[in-house]
């Protein structure tokens, strides 16, 4: 009877084992592929350690879609007001493509330990919401700040007397008397620091800081962090300062394409583009190659009723002195060979600044044709 019983029951084991065979690589595959598995994520937690007061510091968290099909990064969030978190602009992930999460700790509103989690969430086309838990740890300390935490720019592209002051900008590291700052470096090329006399004030060593955006500064927005060293040996990281802004184009046109549409035989089609500059100018050429392409320079520019004067540069946010310039595309003197063009317009002032802008015009000859009686 027990040999019967076993011959019964062995059958029976033989078909389980057959199935965890079947799904066992399966569910090793799906544990490595999930996007919280451990390789998603290189890293998942990050300590600040000591961090002075008065500052900003960041740390990233790199990551890499390990799975299948394409990763699609919905936003993130933080459990304490903090912590700041930034996102790729880039929101759909490739197998095998990634990016970096970046945190920033808020040590000028707050002090002490904090503990903070970050959570981060995807979608996969095949999947609901994953919540991926990220991890940051700091200790924000009272002994070195720097007033104020963050300096913000909008300086021109090109340096002119008038304009070259704002192209620097001060602040004061605040360190105990037997603490003294050594070393400032900047993580932008463009943007350097320099120190300067430290003084007593109270209880307190003050080290001014010079924060300088250089002439050849590229066009555009820039994020940069100033590192300070000291030689206090409580110090593990350096005190940082945060270094915002943007450098506006001497000489800017909007929009930078005008697309025109006509047929052969149709009168000429006005457009306009707005030249602007942070400062007064006058326009001497505005000019294309091409016969069928031409632009009317008004007698001079007029203040943008869009902005209102204002003594700070920081409030700004808006070239004062526009222009508008009508372009005219004449089709019938476009080539008869020709059912498009395209060129590019040089536009010039008076005090040697230059820009450009393209224009795009075609034929659509439907228009064109005779209409069919009735």
């Amino acid at each position: 009877m027990r040999r019967a019983k076993f011959a019964v029951r062995a059958p029976f084991f033989l078909v389980l084992f057959a199935v965890f065979s079947l799904f066992a690589p399966w569910s090793r595959g799906f544990a490595q592929e999930t996007p919280g598995s451990r390789t998603f994520f290189a890293q998942t937690e990050q300590n600040f350690q000591n961090v002075p007061r008065g500052s900003f510091a960041r740390r990233s968290f790199p990551f890499v879609n390990v799975s299948n099909e394409p990763l699609r990064l919905l936003g993130a969030r933080a459990s304490c007001g903090c912590v700041r978190v930034f996102v790729p602009k880039q929101k759909t992930f490739p197998p095998g493509v990634g990016a970096s999460v970046v945190v920033e700790l808020d040590a000028v509103r707050f002090t002490g330990v904090r503990d903070v989690s970050v959570f981060v969430y995807f979608a996969t086309p095949s999947s609901e919401r994953v919540e991926i838990p990220l991890r940051v740890r700091a200790v924000i300390v009272d002994d070195v700040r720097v007033e104020p935490p963050r300096l913000n720019f909008l300086v021109d592209e090109r340096a002119t007397p008038e304009n070259a002051p704002r192209r620097s900008r001060r602040a004061v590291v605040f360190a105990p008397l037997d603490e003294r700052i050594v070393r400032a470096e900047s993580s932008t090329p463009f943007v350097s620091v320099r120190l300067e006399t430290p003084r007593q004030i109270g209880a307190e060593q003050a080290t001014p800081l010079l924060v300088s955006v250089a002439d050849d500064a590229p066009v555009g927005p820039f994020d940069a962090v100033v590192s300070l060293w000291s030689d206090g040996s409580k110090r593990r990281a350096p005190t940082t300062l945060s270094v915002e802004g943007t450098v506006r184009p001497g000489l800017s046109v909007s929009p930078s394409t005008l697309n025109f549409s006509a047929f052969r035989s149709g009168a000429p089609v006005v457009k306009n583009v707005v030249v602007a500059s942070s400062r007064p100018f006058s326009l001497v050429r505005v000019e294309s190659p091409d016969a069928a392409f031409s632009a009317r320079i008004p007698d001079a520019p007029a203040p943008n009723p869009a902005v209102d004067p204002v003594p700070d540069a920081d409030a700004e946010s808006a070239a004062p002195f526009v222009v508008v310039v009508p372009v005219v595309f004449d089709p019938t003197r476009l080539p008869l060979s020709a059912d498009s063009l395209r060129t590019r317009f040089v536009v010039e002032t008076s005090d040697g600044r230059a820009a450009g802008f393209d224009a795009f015009a075609f034929l659509d000859e439907t228009l064109d044709a005779p209409e069919t009686p009735k």
